[in-house]
């Protein structure tokens, strides 16, 4: 039982975490955290391509929460 709620929880979390990092450095919110900072940091994390790649590390969790998912499902 404690078993698999703790499975269930890691899949959430990792789901949860993707997309954050997926939809987070593209809203508003980012523009205005990071006019906050000092220039140099301002204009590294306002990059495109940083933000893509934070982006590209949201998907990489949710294709780990989907493969954790559905392997679970297969061996219950």
């Amino acid at each position: 039982m404690r078993e698999g709620v703790r499975f269930w929880l890691e899949v959430v979390y990792l789901a949860l975490a993707g997309w954050v990092c997926v939809l987070v450095p593209w809203s508003r919110g980012w523009l205005a955290w990071t006019w906050s900072l000092p220039p140099a940091w301002a204009q590294l994390l306002s990059h495109p391509a940083l933000r893509g790649a934070i982006s590209g590390f949201g998907v990489l969790h949710l294709l780990v929460a989907l493969g954790f998912a559905t392997k679970k499902e297969r061996t219950s």
